[in-house]
């Protein structure tokens, strides 16, 4: 688990493994220079590889132009056996929100641009490195092709990399810059070598969409921010199907939040199904999304409500689906755990939350997931409110039925209080 401001290993038992280290000390005892961690880091992503056995982590610093992106690697499939690390220029201005995802031949990794870290919005990037390259003694960049400054008009915004363990499709999605109801496709190729290729957009229509608003919470206040509709996990491939999640409200009815699903044919980039978490009396936020190859997905997300309830707090969620080639079923949402308290506020309102979340298959067991979500937790510094990072298991039936679900929870991880000096 890698969070701003910390770094700590657990077991599947959730038992910790050594102590928590910072951020900056993780890095640094990758490789990474202090020079490039002291300007202050952000925007972690971990990933494991099932294919290679090993972990793969990115981050950004944030000085103000000309900032660096980190991508470490585990040694081996433990990450308490050390790591190494390079580093590269995500941007001339300021490199913001990096996504990571990866295939069988290639790692990707996706920034937002902007002039400055406080300067205007420029165009969107990808990176590919092969992943062999990583998996040197020494890992190096030397092969690393760069797409840089793109014009999100026309490739969307927020790139996305998906995670793909069993193909190479170089898979990236991306929300439409320029209309709702509209998504952006496109993918690289020859990400094992040097001279990686960018395809052409594709532009997927007819989704479900709208601007995000404030998350509702008990004590009455739309305080905490919903984001945006961008895609703000990453997406996960099984086979040629990609499965991707975002936060929007419905036919922009500028109510409440609903987390959006679909499904793409990475073929003819088809979308074969989509479909909401949605309840006028909640907002739902910050979703992430994982499959496996029986058709079964799994979405985690924030819930919160209005009403003055302990029910209503920011609470952590889950729900199960299956699709059967034709058609896509889902349970109802499983609270996973319930946040500590019901007035989160953390700097200027909107207060920031998530910026996104996470879900990892087991490795050993494609039946059973992890997700990773924020919660607020009780104990507060100077006042101010506090989050947590709740990691639950969730074990699937093959094919899910009303009460399949069966859950091994433990949380409350990685207690931290800052968010991202980078912009949702």
């Amino acid at each position: 688990q890698l969070v701003n401001g910390g770094y700590q290993v657990y077991d599947k038992t959730g038992a910790a493994q050594g102590g928590v280290i910072t951020d900056s000390a993780f890095w640094n005892n990758a490789g990474i220079a202090t020079s490039v961690t002291s300007p202050g880091i952000s925007d972690p992503r971990v990933i494991f590889d099932q294919g290679s056995g090993h972990f793969f982590a990115s981050q950004i610093n944030v000085s103000s132009t000309g900032n660096q992106v980190l991508l470490g690697v585990s040694n081996t499939s433990n990450p308490l056996d050390g790591w190494k690390a390079v580093n590269f220029r995500g941007n001339v201005g300021f490199a913001d929100f990096p996504m990571l995802g990866l295939d069988q031949n290639g790692v990707y990794v996706s920034t937002n641009n902007f002039v400055s870290s406080v300067g205007a919005f420029s165009g969107v990037s990808v990176f590919s490195i092969p992943k062999s390259d990583l998996l040197l003694g020494t890992p190096t960049l030397a092969r690393l092709t760069g797409f840089e400054d793109l014009n999100a008009n026309t490739v969307g915004f927020g790139l996305n990399p998906a995670i793909d363990f069993g193909g190479n499709h170089g898979a990236i999605l991306a929300i439409s810059n320029t209309s709702f109801n509209q998504a952006v496709a496109s993918n690289v190729s020859g990400s094992g070598g040097a001279g990686a290729t960018l395809s052409s957009p594709t532009v997927l229509t007819g989704l479900k969409d709208g601007d995000v608003v404030a998350q509702r919470q008990p004590d009455g206040t739309r305080s905490v921010a919903g984001g945006d509709d961008r895609f703000g996990s990453a997406p996960f491939v099984v086979g040629n199907l990609l499965y991707a999640t975002n936060t929007i409200t419905d036919n922009n009815n500028g109510i409440n939040d609903s987390v959006h699903w679909l499904i793409e044919d990475l073929t003819t980039h088809g979308v074969l199904a989509q479909g909401l978490v949605s309840d006028p009396n909640f907002d739902f936020s910050y979703s992430s999304i994982a499959a496996n190859a029986n058709g079964d997905f799994l979405l985690g997300f924030n819930r919160s409500g209005g009403a003055n309830d302990p029910t209503n707090n920011i609470s952590a969620y889950a729900e199960a689906c299956h699709y059967d080639g034709t058609t896509a079923t889902c349970e109802n949402p499983l609270l996973l755990a319930q946040g500590l308290r019901g007035d989160y506020h953390l700097g200027s309102a909107p207060s920031r939350w998530g910026d996104y979340s996470a879900i990892a298959v087991d490795p050993t067991n494609a039946n059973s997931f992890w997700t990773s979500l924020e919660i607020p937790i009780a104990n507060a510094v100077s006042g101010q409110s506090r989050w947590g990072t709740q990691i639950t298991q969730i074990n699937l039936a093959a094919v899910p039925e009303p009460g399949t679900f069966m859950l091994l929870a433990f949380g409350g991880l990685l207690i931290a209080g800052r968010r991202s000096q980078g912009r949702w």
